[in-house]
């Protein structure tokens, strides 16, 4: 729990570097604590917020899902992550999603397949720039893309939110997509890591907790991928994310992957996230 919260109190300080948008700021963002001095690494203002935490709200900083935001009302936000006015921790407003905010009336964008029929780079940047500027704009830290999942079954249906079946023209996409969303203002949250590439059926209706439904529902599916397939069609998406367009969030998946759920999955999490790649930002999970 030490390293989790230690990664998701990384929020702060990745929102000071990103240059978080007017409209999401509040008097005094961070204040005059040992932890605001923007000279540190992320990690050690991390350390220092932690240990003037109290149990409590150590736990409440792990919550955040808005149940009524996810509907898309025109003054609401897919997740808050409320803040600690005592320690002057700001409260993180979250949107979807890799299409545009869905928070009203907002810019229909063309659907993230079709942008990767163009093969345009630029845009694809054009394309980030519009989803997080109006993201931005009503007042949200964190847009929910984008979504770079490999189009493995035309059934899926959440395809058209993704970039299509090749991960060499999906790594080309969502870099430009990325680094022209977060010089917008806000943080990007790469997702879902990884191999969540098929819907299924959810017997709750899309409304269960994880690990509710049938075989076959991403709450529940197992994705059991071999390390070379892994890394070469599954992953290379996200490394790109990570190592070329510098995203400060990732979003860990429902699925299971060889068995141990997305958000749980220590191979891909520790190993390959943090070891290997050296993602310093935070891990949010889906819903």
């Amino acid at each position: 729990m030490r390293t989790y919260l230690l990664t998701a109190l990384t929020t702060v300080a990745l929102l000071n570097a990103a240059g978080t948008p007017p409209a999401a700021q509040a008097a005094g963002r961070c204040g005059q604590h040992p932890w605001c001095d923007m000279t540190l690494t992320p990690q050690a203002r991390a350390a220092l917020l932690l240990a003037a935490m109290t149990t409590d709200e150590k736990v409440a900083l792990l919550g955040g899902d808005e149940f009524t935001g996810a509907a898309g009302g025109a003054h609401s936000h897919t997740g808050t992550q409320h803040g600690i006015p005592r320690l002057d921790v700001p409260t993180v407003l979250y949107s979807d999603g890799p299409v545009g905010p869905r928070q009203g009336r907002s810019t229909g964008l063309p659907v993230p397949l079709a942008l990767a029929a163009t093969f345009d780079p630029a845009l694809a940047a054009a394309h980030g720039a519009v989803a997080a500027g109006e993201a931005r704009d009503k007042g949200n830290d964190v847009i929910f893309g984008p979504a770079v999942n490999i189009a493995r079954t035309p059934l899926s249906g959440r395809t058209f939110e993704n970039y299509g079946e090749d991960p060499f023209l999906q790594t080309r996409m969502v870099v430009a997509w990325i680094k022209a969303a977060q010089a917008a203002g806000v943080i990007a949250d790469v997702k879902h890591f990884a191999a969540n590439n098929q819907e299924g059926v959810d017997i709750s209706g899309g409304q269960s907790a994880q690990g509710v439904g049938v075989e076959g529902s991403r709450l529940i599916q197992n994705s059991v991928v071999d390390e070379r397939t892994l890394r070469e069609i599954y992953l290379p998406h996200f490394e790109a994310a990570v190592k070329e367009a510098k995203v400060g969030s990732v979003m860990c998946s429902y699925n299971r992957i060889n068995g141990q759920y997305g958000c749980e999955n220590q191979h891909l999490l520790r190993t390959i996230l943090r070891k290997e790649w050296g993602f310093d930002g935070y891990v949010l999970a889906d819903y």
